[in-house]
């Protein structure tokens, strides 16, 4: 072997190196992009979890406030906090789509806000109707509280998992939330 031949297959191995170190470089730099990703949306399933909360709470409040002094002017804002609720829970389920446990969840979350809109729109209905001892009635049930709890509970799950770091290949790592809300 001559000298040219050694500085050809020098420079051969040297441009293999380069290549590979590009490859990597560009592999590490989209796993990077897609980690920015993931926070991103973990954030924003974070922000719209809290408006959908705020929303259903403030819902929630204007009800009571209505069945307590009887004055339908409590429940003037009911209409765009029903809005904010219905934008939040669709960019929810949005975010929710590309992982199975998550859009499980946001269908149960979908489901327990149906019951609780309908659970305070009947109570709004008994107060109009003057039937305030069956309205009291309902509340002492728990009936209304339980409906709450269960979906914070399930808006924790989804909070908690989607704070969950990913080990390669998008799998949570161990310890992470199963499938089931509770």
């Amino acid at each position: 072997m001559n000298i040219g031949t050694r500085f050809q297959t020098v420079r051969v191995i040297a441009a293999a190196a380069i290549v590979a170190t590009l490859i990597y470089a560009g592999l590490a730099n989209q796993r990077n992009a897609d980690a920015v990703a993931g926070v991103e949306r973990a954030l924003e399933l974070g922000r719209n979890l809290e408006r959908l909360t705020v929303a259903i709470l403030d819902e929630e409040s204007s009800v009571r406030a209505y069945q307590i002094s009887g004055d339908r002017k409590f429940l003037a804002e009911v209409g765009s906090t029903r809005a904010v609720y219905e934008s939040a829970l669709r960019r929810i389920q949005e975010l929710s789509r590309p992982e199975p446990s998550q859009a499980e969840r946001s269908q149960r979350l979908a489901r327990l806000g149906a019951d609780k809109h309908a659970w305070m729109r009947d109570q709004v209905e008994l107060c109009a109707q003057g039937k305030l001892e069956a309205a009291t009635a309902r509340v002492r049930s728990g009936q209304g509280e339980v409906l709450m709890a269960e979906l914070q509970q399930v808006v924790s799950a989804m909070n908690d998992e989607g704070k969950m770091p990913r080990a390669r290949g998008g799998r949570r790592t161990p310890g992470s939330p199963c499938s089931s809300c509770s």
